[in-house]
């Protein structure tokens, strides 16, 4: 979505709406199918991102469906940390420098906020950086966010 394009506020309203088109987009080719969208969360900090895609009713019997994704990049999962260190055997300051560029921090910013030299973050950056198996900060944000740590619990919750 162009910047210049006002993102709609979020309400049940614009959202069932929204999700109507998915349906609707349902009845065209594969190609045309589901819709993504930008919403300000209700409290009008965060933009809401969302995508809705038609499912095919006539396999379960259920009718028309829809699976609505919804992600609001302002937060990230509590157990992020504890599921980086976990996953990729990162220390505790390692994991929080990883969440940290998730979220989109530069490496100063998280040297300020943890109170330590840019030459330490930079070191704790190669640690992480040759635990996970990648060489650049770009490609660490990527298998942080498509893989298991984003989705899953820490050990002994929720499995």
């Amino acid at each position: 979505m162009a910047s210049s394009m006002p993102v709609p506020r979020w309400t049940t309203g614009a959202c069932s709406r929204m999700i109507a088109g998915a349906l609707h987009a349902g009845s065209r080719p594969a190609a045309d199918a589901g819709i993504a969208f930008m919403m300000l969360g209700n409290n009008g900090n965060g933009v809401l991102h969302v995508m809705a895609a038609p499912l095919a009713g006539g396999q379960t019997g259920a009718g028309d469906m829809v699976a609505v994704f919804a992600t609001c990049l302002n937060s990230l999962p509590p157990d992020l940390e504890p599921n980086l260190r976990r996953f990729y055997a990162l220390t505790p300051m390692e994991a929080k420098l990883a969440a940290a560029l998730v979220a989109g921090d530069s490496l100063k910013e998280f040297a300020e906020r943890a109170q330590i030299g840019e030459a330490t973050v930079r070191t704790h950056m190669k640690h992480v950086l040759a635990k996970t198996g990648v060489r650049r900060q770009a490609e660490l944000v990527r298998i942080i966010i498509t893989g298991p740590a984003m989705l899953c619990c820490p050990a002994g919750r929720g499995q």
